[in-house]
């Protein structure tokens, strides 16, 4: 199948408490299944709605499978508007979903300046030798509808334990028909810093 054949590929899961077995939404069951399974694959955990808005406040209310050690990355699709957040408290909910592994990577979904005060709060509370949490940004000003925005952002996020330019995601709208025209417009946005 495609993870023997390509697997660099990662399958995302997205999950929702309100929207479980919806379109999009694998039911619990099904996401079980998979990580029975799931040793062979690249997985990443795509954490949506009320279980976001949980973990801003300090309080990480997914289901104990989801700090399984098989999902390699964690996205963050945050809120569109900024919602009720306690800076410590989503700190260590982000060291207690990365559990033990500090290799996990958390991606932190940007849609225009509601979401970066988040990446700042992680930069400040970093500690190499101690708490430690990976995380980067990918920009999606669409907010995961697969709308190409009018123009790709410059990159902004430095990492106090990272020398240079942080690594960054584009995403949004990008498909096989026009990444020949968008792949040069994100290089640009990029070699502007």
């Amino acid at each position: 199948a495609i993870a023997d054949e390509f697997p660099f590929v990662e399958f995302g899961i997205l999950v929702s408490r309100s929207k479980s077995s919806k379109p999009r939404y694998p039911s619990w069951d099904w996401i079980m299944g998979i990580l029975c399974g799931a040793d062979r694959l690249n997985l990443s955990l795509h954490i949506c709605g009320q279980f976001v808005r949980d973990i801003l406040s300090g309080n990480l209310t997914l289901p104990g499978d989801f700090t399984n050690p098989l999902f390699k990355r964690v996205q963050l699709n945050f809120p569109s508007e900024i919602s009720t957040w306690n800076p410590d408290g989503f700190f260590d909910s982000l060291c207690c979903l990365r559990g033990v592994s500090k290799d996990t990577q958390f991606i932190f979904q940007i849609k225009g300046n509601v979401s970066e005060h988040y990446l700042d709060t992680i930069d400040v509370r970093n500690n190499p030798d101690f708490n430690y949490v990976n995380a980067v940004p990918i920009f999606d000003a669409s907010g995961g509808k697969g709308i190409l925005p009018e123009s790709w952002p410059l990159p902004f996020f430095f990492d106090d334990h990272v020398e240079g330019l942080h690594y960054h995601g584009y995403s949004g709208g990008l498909n096989p028909s026009n990444l020949e025209e968008q792949l040069p417009l994100i290089a640009k946005a990029v070699d502007s810093v």
